[in-house]
């Protein structure tokens, strides 16, 4: 069975939300330069990278990442959605509905490929020029599907170009809502240039560490 990464490898050139934030490798010990090992630091932001955001990263009284038990990270059921999004637009629901109304009922991981991920080496389309979705699409997935997770090829669901929309988004997804199903976890700055179907199944690998909002993540999807 072919499998492919869903993640992109982190290195300095990494991309992050409006350019705050760089992933550093740092050289503790080295053979070659007398070491007895080769040792490696490692200094970032949590949400760097191909990378999931908790509930908490929006809800104070939500779960973190390593409250969440195993099974959490295995989609059985994704699916994809294509789309050609404009720069600085917004992918608005009424223009998503059909595909939305599509996803098979049993679907639990949501992949949105915008084609956005051919522009991540100019941070100036990457970080700034993306588009952001509308805040009414997670609250018809809430109320709809029982999604586990939603991602994307774009550096985050929220856009500099229109940061009031994306906080709005990041939250109805996330928040816990009383009129609406459990949140949903947002996968950001996925690798999606491969993928031209639905996986048949997903596993998602973040760094676990205690409280937290987020993390970065491996991500490899069997195919069909």
């Amino acid at each position: 069975m072919k499998k492919l990464y869903l993640s992109h490898s982190l290195n300095s050139q990494t991309p992050s939300y409006g350019n705050h934030g760089q992933f550093t490798i740092l050289q503790k010990s080295s053979i070659s330069e007398g070491g007895t090992c080769n040792e490696t630091g490692l200094e970032f932001n949590t949400h760097i990278g191909t990378h999931i955001d908790a509930p908490y990263h929006f809800d104070n009284s939500g779960d973190t990442l390593d409250l969440l038990p195993p099974e959490h990270w295995f989609s059985l059921f994704p699916h994809l959605i294509n789309l050609s999004p404009s720069p600085k637009g917004t992918i608005e629901f009424k223009d998503l509905e059909s595909q939305l109304i599509s996803i098979p009922i049993n679907t639990d991981f949501l992949i949105i490929k915008t084609g956005f991920g051919s522009y991540r080496n100019d941070s100036s389309i990457y970080c700034f020029q993306y588009p952001v979705l509308d805040p009414d699409i997670p609250i018809w997935l809430r109320k709809n599907r029982n999604l586990k997770f939603i991602g994307l090829d774009l550096i985050s669901f929220g856009s500099k170009s229109n940061r009031e929309k994306g906080r709005a988004t990041h939250s109805n997804f996330l928040k816990t809502r009383e009129d609406l199903g459990p949140p949903i976890l947002l996968v950001e700055d996925m690798k999606l240039d491969e993928l031209s179907e639905s996986p048949k199944e997903v596993f998602i690998f973040p760094l676990r560490f205690e409280k937290s909002d987020g993390a970065p993540c491996t991500i490899i999807a069997n195919m069909n």
